[in-house]
């Protein structure tokens, strides 16, 4: 077992694989944690959700859209350099850059996200982590979320942190064209393993 707040990670060996052939990607996740899909056909989009089955209830969401409006937040994120703020129209959540990165593969941006909140008895701003990757017509966006307010620099928050980073470094696109035949780029990048 780890020590709360020391930011390790354990092995991904013995975690469950989740594939979609859908989307063309595979993850691992934590035996700990439940997997559920949500699909929203209004704003085609559809979201994954791992959420741990303890107390902290820590959930990771990786969600697919093809929306020209999450195309437009993707284009105004990428366009920020590191550590600037943005509050994107339409959006109750100021953005800040964290760093570029690959994800797969493919370029990705990582940032963090602070929701803006109206309600008297919850406070102003809740922190999350998000990286957004396009690939081809979607939008792939992994998302940190916990059921309390943390900050950064947390103990708690550089667990979840750790969690979130081991899923994204187990998160690969795959390839299969959708008659079931393999193609060529699937049977290359899997023949490794």
């Amino acid at each position: 077992t780890l020590q709360q707040g020391s930011g390790q990670t354990e092995s991904t060996s013995t975690w469950q694989t989740y594939r979609n052939e859908e989307f063309g990607f595979e993850v691992k996740y934590p035996k700990s944690f439940k997997y559920s899909e949500v699909r929203q056909n209004d704003i085609a989009a559809t979201t994954f959700h791992f959420e741990e089955q303890t107390e902290r209830n820590t959930a990771v969401e990786i969600g697919v859209t093809s929306s020209q409006v999450m195309q437009e937040v993707c284009k105004t994120l990428l366009e920020l350099k590191p550590q600037e703020e943005r509050l994107v129209e339409g959006y109750p959540v100021i953005y800040t850059k964290i760093q570029d990165m690959m994800i797969s593969g493919v370029p990705a941006i990582r940032f963090s996200g602070k929701l803006i909140s109206g309600m008297p008895d919850i406070p102003p701003f809740r922190y999350r982590e998000e990286v957004m990757v396009c690939k081809g017509n979607n939008i792939f966006s992994f998302v940190l979320l916990t059921p309390f307010y943390i900050a950064p620099e947390d103990d708690v928050a550089k667990d979840e942190i750790a969690i979130f980073d081991q899923i994204l470094s187990t998160f690969r696109f795959v390839a299969a064209d959708i008659e079931g035949v393999l193609t060529p780029e699937y049977v290359l990048a899997n023949s490794a393993r």
